[in-house]
Formats: C-alpha cells, sequence, structure tokens
C-alpha cells in the first residue's frame, strides 16, 4: 500500500517533548465511542431493536479495530452488522439499514458542525478553496436530507417509480424492507433529533481535541480555524480508498492546513491515530475472547440450536397435538402445553407452527 508522496515529504512525526498529544486524543476516542454507542441504541429503538449501551461500545471497539483493515470504514460495519443480525436473525436487512441511518446521521453531524464552525469562524472562511469545502458540506447535508424526505414522504411512497423499487425491481423485497426501515425513523423525530445533537456534541468535543493539538504543532493559528480545517479533513478520510483512509486523510490534511501556512497537519492526523489504537485493542481483546453483543446473543453463538430431527412426526387431532419423536427432547420442545400462544418448532429441516385450537362453544 503506497502512501502519497507529499505525506512523506511533510515530516509527519509526533513531537516527543508533548508526552500528553496521543493520551488527549485517546481520551477523546473513548468519550466518542461512548457517543457513537449511544447513539447506534437510539436509532435502534425505533426499529424496536435494543442495543444496550455495553453492547453498543463493544461493537464501537471492535468496529475501530476493523475500521483500519478494511477500506472506508465498511470492515466495522460488517462486523456490527454480523453481531448484530446473530441475536436477530430475521431481521438482518433491517439492521444493514441501521447501520446506514447511523452513518448517514454521523456525517451529517460533522458537515453540520463544518459548516457551524465556517460562520463563527468569519473571515478566515473566506479562502477560496476552504469556501469550496463548505460549499460541499452544505450540498452533502442537502443531499442526505434530500434522501430521508424521499424516503419519509408519503407523496414519493405512493409514486410509480417508489411502488417499482418495492414491487418489480430486482431485490425489491430487500429494498423494501430497508425503506420501510429507514420510514420507520420517521416516527420517532424526538430520537432522530437526539441521535444528531449528541453526535454534534462529539464532533465539537473531536474539534476542540484537534484545536488544543493545535496550539502545539499550529502555535499561532486561531483554535476555530484549526478545528474547522481538521473536520474538512475528516471528511476526506472517510473516502473508501484505503484501510481507514490511510494516507488519503494524512494528504488531505497536509494539503489543507498548507492552504494558511502551516506544515503540520499530517502529523496532527497521526497523533490522532496513534490516540486510536488504545480503542481498537480493547476490540481486537473483545473479538478474540468473543465477548461482543449482549450475554444473550453471546449465549446463542456458543450453543449450537436444539432442532428436532428428521424421523419426528406430528398429528393435528380434535384440540391435542400428538407427537412422535426420535428423542424425548425434541418432544418436549415441540409441544410444551399452552392454549394461549402458538408453538414454534422444527419438523422435516422447516419451521412449522402450532396451535391448540380453542374449544368449541357450546351449542
Amino acid at each position: 500500500m503506497g502512501y502519497p508522496r507529499d505525506w512523506r515529504r511533510s515530516g509527519a512525526r509526533i513531537p516527543g517533548d508533548r508526552p500528553w498529544l496521543v493520551p488527549a486524543f485517546a481520551l477523546q476516542m473513548a468519550l466518542g465511542a461512548a457517543v457513537e454507542a449511544r447513539r447506534l441504541g437510539w436509532l435502534a429503538q425505533a426499529l424496536e431493536v435494543r442495543v444496550p449501551f455495553a453492547t453498543g461500545y463493544r461493537l464501537v471497539a471492535v468496529g475501530t479495530l476493523f475500521n483500519n483493515a478494511i477500506p472506508g470504514g465498511t470492515g466495522g460495519d460488517l462486523m456490527k452488522l454480523y453481531y448484530l443480525a446473530s441475536e436477530n436473525r430475521s431481521r438482518t436487512v433491517e439492521l444493514a439499514a441501521l447501520l446506514v441511518i447511523d452513518r448517514a446521521v454521523g456525517l451529517f453531524s460533522l458537515l453540520a458542525v463544518v459548516v457551524f464552525l465556517a460562520f463563527v469562524n468569519g473571515p478566515h472562511a473566506s479562502d477560496a478553496v476552504v469556501g469550496g469545502l463548505i460549499t460541499a458540506s452544505l450540498i452533502g447535508m442537502a443531499v442526505i436530507a434530500l434522501v430521508a424526505w424521499a424516503t419519509w414522504s408519503h407523496t414519493m411512497r405512493a409514486g410509480r417509480l417508489y411502488q417499482f423499487l418495492i414491487t418489480k425491481a430486482p431485490f425489491h423485497n430487500v429494498l423494501s424492507r430497508a425503506l420501510d426501515s429507514v420510514h420507520a425513523v420517521r416516527r420517532h423525530p424526538k430520537r432522530l433529533a437526539a441521535a444528531i445533537l449528541l453526535s454534534a456534541m462529539g464532533q465539537l468535543l473531536l474539534g476542540g481535541t484537534f484545536a488544543l493539538v493545535g496550539t502545539v504543532l499550529m502555535p499561532g493559528l486561531p483554535h476555530v480555524l484549526v478545528a474547522l480545517l481538521a473536520l474538512l479533513g475528516l471528511v476526506a478520510n472517510w473516502l473508501p480508498l484505503t484501510p481507514g483512509g490511510l494516507g488519503v486523510g494524512e494528504a488531505a490534511f497536509a494539503a489543507i492546513f498548507a492552504m494558511v501556512g502551516h506544515t503540520g497537519g499530517a502529523r496532527m492526523l497521526l497523533a490522532w491515530r496513534v490516540g486510536m489504537l488504545p480503542l481498537a485493542a480493547l476490540g481486537a481483546v473483545l473479538y478474540v475472547r468473543g465477548e461482543l453483543g449482549s450475554r444473550r446473543g453471546r449465549a446463542s453463538r456458543a450453543r449450537p440450536e436444539r432442532t428436532a430431527s428428521h424421523s419426528t412426526e406430528v398429528r393435528l387431532q380434535d384440540n391435542s397435538v400428538t407427537i412422535r419423536a426420535a428423542q424425548p427432547d425434541d418432544a418436549a420442545a415441540l409441544a410444551t402445553p399452552d392454549d394461549e400462544r402458538d408453538h414454534l418448532g422444527p419438523s422435516s429441516g422447516t419451521w412449522v407452527r402450532f396451535c391448540r385450537p380453542a374449544p368449541s362453544p357450546p351449542d
């Protein structure tokens, strides 16, 4: 994997006389992971999926590990999806949509903070290139809002294009479930607003950490400008070109800060990456030990599901259920007597539903 030539020549080394730089980013990463875990939990509630904070934090930690192994951060999302789906096996499509929504909320809040800092920064944001990046941020926010509106609008959902996508297009069943998941978030505006606000606070915390580090690497540069330029560089770091944006982000930071006459951009992002290592190390430990997801999910992955043998025979007659099974446990699993709820059990490799019919009313 090659790195941009200008980054190699930039002398991207962390100053040895400032040992607190990396711990500052490590603390920010720990708090940022807490923000991301809480945001994921709130958004999951809109889909009636329970993601406790501890579970979300473990998923974020292992996601950080895999984000730096597979381009564009997709590795972390795939691992999150795997462990979430292992506890909700019938809702894989909805959970994939949840992770897309989570990413969109994170990106929207990042772009919103960039625009906010641009207005606060005032004259320093008038540079043509920086102004162009801010304009691109506004366009990005508008695109995310437009896509959300298109999936939430009852008019759009009743249109021909939407109906074609969910009824006749290739993989229309998957598209229908994914779009319904996005639409479900519309019914929980308070949770969505809270997730965006919390995420924006996390982005402001990150920008503040960059500004603090900027006092060492770029003395004399206004703090708000440092935060603005650093967050703009992180947008480029999202590009799915190298694992975790490695190299691309450094080149973007070096170029953006060079526009204001400073050469410490690559070193700043390097300090951020090194500060990410403790969280990634925690993710590695959790991954190796298999301590991901909730306790119930870990237990279900640790033991195989009990299924009835192919020789199981089920007969429904009047108000009774007769089961003949090769193993007593199979019969017990299928025929727990309960008149008020359905019973699920495997038969001949498929799942079938058994209901005890209600007694007939007296004549």
